[in-house]
């Protein structure tokens, strides 16, 4: 005879925490428990009648118990259904029970599943979405103390209670979009592979999943060509441009090479630093680039203008025999993307730094070229269609959000000036 019992297990915090329910299966007086996942307070537990406590009145902590419930009826189904294929075969032990069911419910973990995603996808080429995912799980999993949930369990109030600690924490709302729009996909996933069964409304309906606006961080004309001229300043006072120590000679060089590799962006129509990275020698074709963009695989036709052409003879003799244009990346299939990611990183420091050097009041990186293209192109009124096709955007929607906030400045000062044309007298507003 075999029995499949709940134990509630208090919190070591004390008697008023959450606790953990676990299953008991007795078989031959030999004792497996299984880790649910559940967990409850105690006063919604009733032990004797083996069932959880639902309030009379409506809340989100009374969907939440609705749905435990109706959980712990189904994982008492499957352990029926396990013992009954267990019977047929011959003898089980408690133990063999576990771990059937286990087994059974391995692949509708979220650290699991997310894994096995995570894999499949880097085996595809989709590296990136692979790491967004594992950061979304990890960050999901660090809300729940390290402890994995199963994917049946991402509920709408467990996804807000996400939500709220992650605001709570001051992280950005665009950041916490991300989390959410990834953990949607794994779920989305899960469904498609038949795991769980989908919702009258998914957990994700009533969190932030969209694109909030932030402050586009783009050079004014005169500050590019403050930040172009710097090379002037390091070239002629070397160790007196107002940094605490002098500047040393490599650290000149990375300085440069960061300056040419931000300069050659912008003259690329914001061309993404990435995709400077992984441009090939082989990509110039007569006096033209021709690359797809790592980000949407898209296939832009870049003309070389002069500037272009003077970065790239500079670099020439540092690349050698590398496959690639700019001495950034080692050669093809040489772990390429742990090489970017670093680089990244560095260029980054290394722009403040001239930022810092040129006397801009700004945090200057590897994408304000690219936003500052966009905005000077917008400014000397080239159509909006035409700046999405020269950036290689899917939509004009996206080109419209990159532009967004980046004239604010503009217009303030255009009132002002509007302003001044008509005077108020003071009997007026006296």
């Amino acid at each position: 005879m075999t029995s499949f019992k709940f134990h509630f297990k208090a919190s070591q915090k004390g008697g008023s925490e959450k606790g953990h329910l676990l299953i008991r299966i007795i078989h031959q007086r030999k004792i497996a428990c299984i880790s649910t996942g559940y967990t409850l307070y105690p006063h919604e537990w009733d032990q004797q009648a083996q069932t959880v406590h639902i309030p009379a009145l409506h809340s989100q902590r009374k969907e939440e118990l609705i749905h435990i419930k109706k959980a712990i009826a189904n994982d008492l189904h499957q352990l029926s259904t396990l013992r009954q294929s267990l019977e047929a075969t011959g003898g089980y032990t408690a133990k063999e029970i576990a771990g059937a069911f286990k087994k059974a419910h391995q692949g509708e973990m979220l650290k699991t599943y997310g894994a096995l995603l995570k894999e499949k996808l880097e085996q595809n080429g989709h590296a990136r979405t692979a790491r967004a995912y594992a950061s979304a799980v990890k960050s999901l999993q660090q809300f729940m103390k390290g402890k994995d949930i199963y994917l049946k369990d991402i509920q709408a109030q467990l996804i807000i209670n996400y939500e709220n600690y992650l605001i709570h924490k001051g992280v950005k709302l665009n950041t916490i979009s991300f989390y959410m729009r990834n953990l949607r996909a794994i779920y989305n996933r899960a469904i498609q592979d038949k795991l769980i069964q989908p919702q009258e409304e998914s957990p994700f309906t009533k969190v932030f999943t969209g694109v909030a606006e932030s402050k586009k961080r783009t050079l004014e004309h005169t500050e590019l060509i403050r930040l172009a001229n710097i090379e002037q300043l390091l070239e002629t006072y070397p160790g007196q441009t107002g940094c605490s120590t002098p500047i040393r000679p490599q650290l000149y060089r990375n300085l440069q090479k960061a300056l040419y590799y931000f300069l050659f962006c912008y003259h690329a129509r914001g061309m993404s630093f990435i995709d400077l990275c992984f441009l090939k020698k082989t990509d110039i074709h007569e006096n033209t680039i021709v690359y797809r963009r790592k980000k949407t695989g898209g296939l832009l036709k870049v003309r070389i203008t002069p500037p272009m052409a003077k970065i790239i003879a500079f670099f020439q003799p540092q690349t050698g025999t590398s496959h690639y244009l700019f001495p950034i990346l080692g050669q093809p299939a040489t772990n390429e993307r742990k090489q970017y990611e670093t680089a990244l990183t560095r260029q980054n420091v290394h722009l403040q730094m001239l930022s810092q050097l040129a006397g801009l009041d700004k945090k200057v990186t590897t994408h304000v070229s690219r936003h500052t293209w966009a905005t000077l192109a917008k400014r000397a009124k080239v159509p909006i269609p035409l700046i999405s096709e020269a950036l290689g955007h899917k939509d004009i929607q996206t080109t419209n959000r990159y532009l967004a906030s980046f004239e604010v400045s503009v217009l303030d000062e255009l009132s002002i000036q509007m302003s001044g044309l008509v005077p108020i007298s003071r009997s007026e507003i006296s």
